[in-house]
């Protein structure tokens, strides 16, 4: 039996060019259903994989390195479960629904983007390894008594 790739993994090429992935109809042995009114497993991982591809793509142009990328989970990054991204059913005809997913996927690709910048600021701001910052503040000093000046002639 062979093993899904890693979710955290980008797509070759030819994956990417396949139908599979784009593809509007999910085609399983008992039912051929629309990808956005589904809560099909294998939908809803597609959908997931996009969306690594595209957050991966985003955080390598915005200066994250391969290591740094590889070594966070980009689920992680998740609001919101792929199933909470369809739309009801009963909410209209067929293209809103349409719109609605797309929307939605938009909004959460977003929210992904934006906690991934969060995380990159956060990291480029802190410390390098072994530096102790100072707390904010005022900072005591030894000595703190008078100095006496003295003159020079």
């Amino acid at each position: 039996m062979a093993q899904d790739p890693s979710p955290d993994r980008p797509f070759s090429q030819s994956q990417l060019n396949s139908t599979d992935l784009t593809s509007e109809l999910c085609i399983q042995t008992d039912r051929n259903h629309p990808q956005h009114t589904s809560t099909c497993p294998r939908c809803q991982e597609s959908m997931n994989r996009q969306f690594d591809n595209v957050l991966r793509t985003v955080m390598l142009r915005e200066g994250w390195t391969e290591d740094q990328v590889n070594a966070v989970s980009l689920r992680g990054f998740a609001t919101k479960a792929m199933a909470e991204l369809a739309p009801d059913a009963s909410a209209g005809p067929l293209e809103v629904q349409r719109q609605v997913y797309a929307r939605n996927c938009v909004d959460e690709l977003q929210a992904r983007i934006d906690a991934t910048r969060e995380v990159h600021k956060a990291r480029i701001n802190e410390p390098p390894k072994g530096v102790v910052m100072s707390p904010p503040g005022p900072v005591a000093r030894r000595g703190t008594g008078k100095m006496k000046c003295q003159k020079l002639l």
